[in-house]
């Protein structure tokens, strides 16, 4: 055999096996991904509203949620020194952030900074507004003759571990006792609508929403909780639930409630501009009034300095006339 053969046999084979090599790295890269990805739907990254951590990260680094992506990008695509569990990881976070939290990259300038949590697809889904989550599958058992279950103020300190920040939690009872559903109230401002986003992500995260709830069987459904937040279909839903949801709340937009909000602010700006206005127009005239005042002044003390000066003048030449009058009266004296 040649010495061209023997090279050629050993360059394929060479070749081969590091083909062979870089198709398994690229599968093993997948796999190690998508159990990192799976991984981070256990793991809590959010740390408040506006605060979320890279949990890949040594320390904990803490971001925005807009600077989230693009920190995962940039280790994926970054330095030569990042190995590749590294990127492989923040390609998962990625990927994640991306899917979950609804986040736009942080190099496009941001559509609005009033409801940072909400898709664009459910601008315009109605919400039961002041904001609320809903509760099910809450345990109950029978006691003397009435179906009980928690406290309302025990499943708000566990959603308040959280983070969600619920103002209170509606156990609906009925005739028959706990009906194993909860309404969550959250506060009515932007937070509050953020906070019940992320309270019904958390549920779909762990398979927990509305869909797996009306899906799967109540016998399958073990002792799990589910929660959402609530809509247009649970507000016009009868039962309870229904009910409870028309007698204290309202259905509203996202981009209604942004418009409200708007109007409100534009009023607010109104009146503040029109009594800025009133204020400067008093002040003013406060400030005419006091030249005015001033000027008075000056010209009373102007008359005073005059009338003291005349006067002055006048002694002195009184004194000046009784001083002679005296002179020509010793005189006088003198040569009688």
């Amino acid at each position: 055999m040649s010495n061209n053969n023997v090279m050629f046999q050993v360059w394929f084979v060479m070749s081969y096996k590091s083909e062979e090599r870089d198709i398994s790295e690229s599968e093993f890269q997948e796999e190690y991904e998508l159990r990192k990805y799976e991984y981070l739907k256990r793991e809590r990254i959010r740390v408040s509203n506006s605060v979320y951590r890279c949990t890949y990260c040594i320390g904990k680094r803490y971001y925005h949620p807009k600077e989230l992506p693009q920190h995962a990008s940039n280790l994926d695509r970054g330095s030569q020194r990042r190995t590749r569990g590294e990127q492989a990881r923040h390609r998962a976070l990625e990927r994640f952030v991306r899917r979950y939290l609804c986040v736009e990259d942080s190099s496009e300038p941001p559509t609005t900074t009033q409801s940072p949590a909400v898709c664009d697809r459910d601008k315009e889904r109605l919400f039961v507004w002041p904001w609320m989550g809903v509760v099910a599958n809450i345990p109950t058992q029978v006691k003397d003759g009435r179906r009980v279950g928690e406290s309302g103020s025990k499943l708000r300190h566990e959603l308040a571990t959280k983070g969600f920040d619920p103002v209170t939690v509606h156990p609906l009872w009925s005739c028959f006792g706990h009906s194993g559903l909860a309404v969550v109230e959250f506060k009515n401002d932007w937070d509050g609508f953020n906070n019940a986003i992320m309270f019904e992500k958390d549920f779909d995260l762990n398979h927990c929403g509305k869909k797996d709830y009306v899906t799967i069987l109540e016998r399958d459904r073990g002792q799990r909780l589910y929660g959402w937040i609530a809509r247009d279909d649970d507000y016009k839903a009868n039962g309870l639930l229904g009910e409870h949801l028309r007698k204290n709340g309202d259905l509203k937009t996202v981009c209604g409630k942004e418009a409200e909000d708007q109007r409100k602010d534009a009023k607010l700006l109104c009146n503040l501009t029109s009594t800025l206005k009133e204020k400067y127009d008093h002040l003013r005239e406060m400030e005419i009034r006091y030249e005015e005042t001033t000027q008075s002044l000056i010209k009373v003390m102007d008359q005073k300095d005059s009338m003291v000066k005349s006067y002055n003048e006048g002694m002195f030449q009184f004194c000046k006339f009784a001083k002679r009058v005296k002179q020509k009266k010793t005189i006088s004296g003198i040569l009688l």
